[in-house]
């Protein structure tokens, strides 16, 4: 009905087809009272936070204000509606995404791959890219989601309970491996099926951290033998890697490396 009703929008309407627009017209008002039944019913499925600009139920209310007044409106003359449809409801039941910003957390999407990958949903990801994506398989059908369609993942994560705690950013790391794919011309493969924070660039394991410090402890935990890590937090300079974290690295015969450091070992494995 989404879809139905924005076919109808953009064909007649925005291309100025009067007699056309208010034939169809009732058709997108049937298609409203629909959705709005649908969705007063099903609220408490919809993705919901204290802060309007990162919840879905805020633009599904924005939804609903916009489906009374453009019902209300119609026998309007001049029809001013002052309240328009968000896109970010298109986005959030897959009819239009939106670029809007990365969701941070990895570990949030890991989760959602893990889980679709249970169900057979679970096509590919791509990271490395100016637009990264996953595809999944939604009604026998491949479906790209891009990973800046915040609306869509945040109804996703919502749904299948993976909303976790940050700890490496996703645009960080995204970032990191477009240095390594676009600027240095790079190949990478996942290390496993589990993780997204630990890659093979030419036959080294590189496993990326994001912490304001790394510490030792940092280190012992990971038990990274013969690894590079990489922190991904770069704004305290060299003082993101402590002096215990390298003595540390060195019984695991690990590299620890900055970011400013990490360009010139991708550098420095591109030319060899």
């Amino acid at each position: 009905m989404l879809l139905e009703n924005k076919l109808i929008y953009e064909n007649y309407y925005l291309n100025g087809q009067k007699e056309l627009w208010d034939k169809f017209e009732p058709l997108i008002l049937v298609n409203n009272r629909k959705i709005k039944m649908l969705l007063e019913k099903n609220k408490h499925l919809i993705h919901v936070s204290d802060d309007k600009n990162y919840s879905n139920l805020y633009y599904i209310q924005q939804l609903l204000l916009h489906i009374k007044e453009f019902e209300g409106s119609r026998c309007d003359e001049e029809k001013r509606r002052f309240l328009l449809f968000p896109k970010e409801v298109d986005s959030m039941f897959g009819v239009e995404p939106v670029d809007d910003y990365f969701i941070p957390m990895t570990e949030s999407l890991e989760k959602l791959i893990y889980i679709l990958k249970k169900k057979g949903q679970f096509c590919e990801i791509v990271l490395g890219e100016d637009k990264p994506y996953i595809s999944v398989l939604e009604n026998g059908k491949k479906e790209i989601i891009y990973l800046t369609d915040a609306p869509r993942l945040r109804q996703l994560y919502f749904e299948h309970k993976c909303f976790i705690k940050t700890k490496v950013r996703l645009n960080s790391l995204n970032f990191a491996l477009k240095y390594v794919k676009q600027a240095c011309g790079l190949p990478f493969k996942f290390a496993n099926d589990t993780s997204l924070r630990e890659v093979i660039i030419k036959n080294k394991h590189v496993i990326f951290v994001y912490e304001y410090c790394l510490s030792k402890a940092d280190v012992y935990e990971l038990s990274p033998a013969e690894a590079v890590v990489v922190n991904l937090h770069g704004w305290n300079g060299r003082g993101c890697i402590s002096s215990d974290a390298y003595k540390m690295a060195d019984q695991f015969n690990t590299e620890l490396l900055t970011m400013e450091d990490f360009y010139g070992y991708i550098r420095k494995l591109r030319d060899n």
